[in-house]
């Protein structure tokens, strides 16, 4: 199990996390980077990369569309 974090880019180009998962399984992991888009309340994000940082998997998005 691993850890997954969404962070998002913000006009000012920093980051801010938006959604985050403190256990969900490597493969699901995997799967959500290949995703090209995230969609959560009614916004969707464009993914634009992805990281590891010490234990955590960040997939870093902008915002696509509302």
């Amino acid at each position: 199990m691993g850890k997954l974090e969404y962070r998002l880019l913000k006009p000012d180009d920093t980051f801010v996390s938006i959604y985050h998962y403190q256990s969900i399984e490597l493969e699901q992991i995997l799967a959500r980077r290949e995703c090209e888009f995230f969609v959560k309340e009614g916004v969707t994000y464009k993914q634009t990369s992805s990281a590891v940082e010490d234990d955590i998997h960040i997939i870093y998005v902008k915002e696509h569309e509302r």
